[in-house]
C-alpha cells in the first residue's frame, strides 16, 4: 500500500523514514554511535541509532538497546574491549575515512567497516563472516546506503546550522548580552557584542575597563583577572559602565571558563544583563527603609546611624553632642477634633520649620506620631545648645495655616541630654532626652528641660512604683476601706464610700496620693479601678445578706477610665457577676473628668444613669464646672470638697461659699453631702444650712469591712451616729 504523508510533512522527515526503512532491510548490522571517554581512552560507547540486524547481535530488542551503552547490555564486557578500542581511534579522527577490522563478538566473527561523521562520533557497519560471500550486487547495494547515511549526516548538520542562526537571533533580540573571549597564546581577544549593553560594538577590553565607574574598576578588574588567569571557574559580578551619552549604567556581569584538553582555560564566555532598573528600585527601597513617609526626614534607623558617625567623630575630636527630643504639646487633641488629614499637614509644616532652622550637618527625624528628635554635633557649650534649641522652639511661634479659615497655635516641649556628659551611646542619650521632655510637660508644656540624674531618679522612681502596682494586682496587695456617709438630720446612715489602700510589702499602708498618679500615667488605673468596684460591690452584697443594708456603696472612678476603658461594660459585667442591684452603686466622678472631652464623658454617665447607677459630682467647685455645663450632667449628687468645708471654721469667709452650694443643689433638685467634716463648727453650721447628708473624721475615720458591718448593724436599731 502507498504511504500517505501529511502535508505539513516535511521532505526532510520524509527521506528520514525512507532512511530508515532501507535500514531495517538490509542483513548487516548498522550502528550509529558515541564514544564514552575516561581521561582520553575510550572505556564504552552509547547506542544511538541502530538497526534490529545490530540488536540481535547484543542480544537485545532495538528499543531497549537505544540510548544505553554496551557495557551496560553485556554480562561480559571485557569481550567488547577490542571494538570499544577500533571505534574509539576511528571517533577521533573526525573525518570520513573509512577504515576496516575483523571482530570476534561472541561466537561469530565480523568484518566492521567504519568511519567518523564528526569528532567523537562513529557510524560502523557489522557483517557477519560465516554467511555465504554476498554478490557483487549486494556490496553494491551497501555502499549505496553508506551515502544515505552521509547524506543524512549532512542533512542533521544543516539543521544544526540553522538551530544556531536562530540562537544568533534570539542573542540579538534579547535585552541579555552573551560576551565570550579567547585565550589565545596569553592575550585576551575580544569577541562578540562585550558592550552591547552600552551600545557599542567591536570594543578591546581595555576600552571595556575604560568606561567601567572609577569607583568599581578596581574591585571589577581584580575580579576579572583572578577569572582569566584561571584562579576561578566562575564569575559574578555588578558595577556601573559609561553609556555612548556619558551616563551610568548598571549591568550584571557573569561567566564561566571552559578547558581545553591540557585542562587550561581556552574560553571565557558570559552574559551582562542590563540591572539598571533593578537597582533604582532597590535605591527607593533603601530610602522608603531609611526615610519617614509623611515628612521625608531621616526615621529612627538612619538617625541613629548618623547619631554613631556623630558620637565616634566627637569622642575623637573632644566635642560635644546634643540629642532633642521634641513632642509637639496637645497634638492628639488637634488630631483627633480636626481629623488626621489636619494632623499630617502639622507634622509636615513642622518638619518644614526645623529643618529650615538648623545647621546642614545636623540631623533632624522624625520617630512617629508628633515625636522628633534632633542631634546638634560640634557643639562647644551648653549655651550654644540652648541658643541652637531655642531656635528650634520658636520655630512654634507662628501660627500653623491649614487651608483658607484654620488657624491652629501650637507649641512644643523639648528635652535635652549631651555626650559625654548624661551619656555615651545613642541608646542613652535618646533615653535621657526622651527623660528630659517629660518633665518639660510635667512642668506645665511650651518648655525646655536639660537632663539632669535627678530626673533619671524621679523616673526610676516611677518605674519601680509602676512594677510595684503590677505586683499588687497579682499578689492582691489592695485592700478597701470604708467611710460611712449620714443623713444630717436623722443621723442614719445613708452610704459608705470605698476608700482603696496599698499594703505594700516594703512601705506599709499607701494611700492613693502615694501611686495613683503613676496609676492614672501607665493605664493601671484600668484594672485597679475594675478591682475596686468588683470588690466594692461584693461587699455591699455580702451586708445586704448579713444586715439587710439598703444604702449605697459609694466608688470613684478617673478620668483615664472614663476615656481609655470600657467603663460601661465593665460595670454592667460585675454587677451582673455580683448579683448586686444596680440601684445600690453610686460612681463618684471628679471635676477635672470634663476637661478634655466633656460630650463623651456625659454619653457613658447617661448610660450609666439609665442602667439605675447613682452618678456622683466629686469635688465640686474645685474644679472646671460652670452653670452652664452642669445642666447638662445626668447627676444625682454634688460633694462639696473638703477645702471649702475647711473654711467654715471661725476666722474664715467660706460659709457663704458653702451655702450657695447647697442652694445650688436645692434649686437642681439634687442631694449634696459636704465631706471632709473634722469639727463640730463644721457639723453644725451645714446642719443649719439644711446640708443634706456628711462624711469625715468627725462622723467617723475609715474603718475595715467588719467594723462597717458593725455599724450598719447598730444602725438598725438606733442612730449610728449620735449627735
Amino acid at each position: 500500500m502507498e504511504k500517505v504523508h501529511c502535508k505539513g510533512e516535511s521532505s526532510l522527515e520524509i527521506c528520514q523514514q525512507s532512511f530508515e526503512i532501507a535500514l531495517e532491510h538490509i542483513s548487516d548490522a548498522v550502528l550509529y554511535g558515541r564514544i564514552i571517554q575516561n581521561n582520553g581512552v575510550a572505556v564504552d560507547c552509547e547506542h544511538l541509532y541502530l538497526n534490529t540486524a545490530y540488536a540481535r547481535i547484543i542480544g537485545g530488542k532495538k528499543k531497549d538497546v537505544i540510548g544505553s551503552t554496551l557495557k551496560e547490555l553485556h554480562s561480559d564486557p571485557g569481550s567488547f574491549a577490542g571494538l570499544i578500542s577500533f571505534l574509539g581511534e576511528i571517533a577521533s579522527r573526525g573525518n570520513r575515512e573509512v577504515l576496516e577490522q575483523y571482530a570476534d563478538l561472541g561466537d561469530k566473527w565480523y568484518k566492521i567497516r567504519a568511519f567518523s561523521p564528526e569528532t567523537g562520533y562513529f557510524v560502523a557497519i557489522f557483517k557477519e563472516l560465516s554467511e555465504p560471500f554476498q554478490s557483487h550486487e549486494e556490496l553494491n547495494f551497501h555502499n549505496e546506503e553508506l551515502k544515505k547515511i552521509n547524506e543524512q549526516i549532512k542533512v542533521q548538520k544543516a539543521r544544526l546550522d540553522e538551530k544556531n542562526k536562530i540562537l544568533e537571533l534570539i542573542m540579538r533580540s534579547s535585552c541579555d548580552r552573551v560576551w565570550y573571549l579567547k585565550r589565545n597564546t596569553g592575550e585576551k581577544e575580544l569577541a562578540g557584542r562585550f558592550l552591547n549593553v552600552c551600545s557599542t560594538e567591536n570594543i578591546t577590553i581595555e576600552e571595556w575597563e575604560h568606561r567601567i565607574h572609577p569607583d568599581d574598576r578596581e574591585h571589577v578588574c581584580k575580579l576579572f583577572n583572578e577569572f582569566f588567569n584561571g584562579k576561578t571557574e566562575d564569575y559574578y559580578d555588578e558595577y556601573r559602565v559609561r553609556s555612548e551619552d556619558g551616563s551610568y549604567k548598571w549591568i550584571r556581569s557573569s561567566g564561566r571558563s571552559y578547558s581545553d584538553q591540557n585542562g587550561k582555560p581556552s574560553i571565557l564566555a558570559g552574559m551582562h544583563i542590563d540591572i539598571n532598573n533593578l537597582k533604582v528600585h532597590e535605591d527607593q527601597l533603601a530610602y522608603i527603609a531609611y526615610h519617614d513617609s509623611l515628612t521625608s526626614l531621616p526615621n529612627r534607623k538612619l538617625f541613629f546611624d548618623r547619631l554613631d558617625i556623630t558620637l565616634k567623630k566627637a569622642k575623637r575630636l573632644n566635642e560635644k553632642v546634643a540629642v532633642l527630643f521634641l513632642d509637639i504639646d496637645n497634638f492628639k487633641k488637634i488630631n483627633d477634633s480636626m481629623g488626621h488629614d489636619c494632623g499630617d499637614e502639622i507634622l509636615r509644616q513642622s518638619a518644614h520649620r526645623i529643618s529650615s532652622n538648623i545647621r546642614d550637618y545636623d540631623t533632624l527625624a522624625r520617630l512617629g506620631g508628633d515625636e522628633f528628635v534632633l542631634s546638634f554635633q560640634n557643639a562647644s557649650c551648653n549655651e550654644e545648645i540652648l541658643a541652637l534649641t531655642k531656635r528650634v522652639k520658636d520655630c512654634f511661634l507662628k501660627p500653623f495655616v491649614l487651608g483658607k479659615n484654620s488657624v491652629v497655635h501650637l507649641s512644643c516641649s523639648i528635652g535635652i541630654s549631651v555626650f559625654p556628659d548624661h551619656g555615651v551611646t545613642k541608646e542613652e542619650l535618646l533615653k535621657y532626652a526622651d527623660m528630659a521632655m517629660y518633665k518639660a510637660k510635667e512642668s506645665g508644656k511650651n518648655t525646655v528641660r536639660i537632663f539632669s540624674f535627678a530626673i533619671a531618679e524621679e523616673v526610676l522612681l516611677k518605674f519601680n512604683m509602676e512594677k510595684g502596682l503590677r505586683k499588687a494586682l497579682e499578689k492582691e496587695e489592695f485592700e478597701l476601706i470604708y467611710q460611712p456617709q449620714y443623713d444630717i438630720e436623722t443621723g442614719r446612715i445613708r452610704g459608705v464610700e470605698a476608700l482603696l489602700r496599698w499594703n505594700n510589702p516594703f512601705k506599709g499602708h499607701l494611700e492613693p496620693v502615694d501611686f495613683i498618679n503613676v496609676a492614672e500615667e501607665t493605664g493601671l488605673i484600668i484594672p485597679i479601678g475594675e478591682w475596686v468596684i468588683k470588690k466594692a460591690c461584693e461587699t455591699a452584697k455580702k451586708w445586704k445578706s448579713e444586715y439587710d443594708f439598703q444604702g449605697m456603696i459609694s466608688v470613684n472612678i478617673s478620668a483615664t477610665q472614663l476615656r481609655n476603658g470600657d467603663i460601661v461594660k465593665a460595670i454592667k459585667d460585675i454587677l451582673s457577676e455580683t448579683e448586686l442591684s444596680p440601684s445600690s452603686l453610686e460612681i463618684e466622678i471628679s471635676e477635672n473628668t470634663f476637661a478634655d472631652c466633656l460630650d463623651e464623658t456625659i454619653l457613658k454617665m447617661i448610660e450609666l444613669k439609665k442602667m439605675g447607677i447613682k452618678i456622683s459630682l466629686d469635688n465640686f467647685g474645685k474644679g472646671y464646672s460652670s452653670l452652664g455645663y452642669l445642666r447638662r450632667l445626668p447627676i444625682h449628687v454634688l460633694k462639696i470638697d473638703k477645702s471649702f468645708v475647711e473654711e467654715i471654721n471661725p476666722g474664715y469667709q467660706g460659709k457663704k461659699i458653702v451655702s450657695s452650694i447647697i442652694s445650688l443643689a436645692q434649686d437642681l433638685d439634687i442631694d449634696v453631702i459636704a465631706e471632709g467634716i473634722e469639727t463640730s463648727e463644721q457639723y453644725d453650721y451645714l446642719k443649719k444650712a439644711r446640708c443634706g447628708f456628711i462624711q469625715g473624721h468627725f462622723t467617723s475615720k475609715p474603718i475595715s469591712e467588719e467594723l462597717i458591718g458593725e455599724l450598719i448593724k447598730r444602725d438598725l436599731k438606733e442612730k449610728s451616729f449620735p449627735e
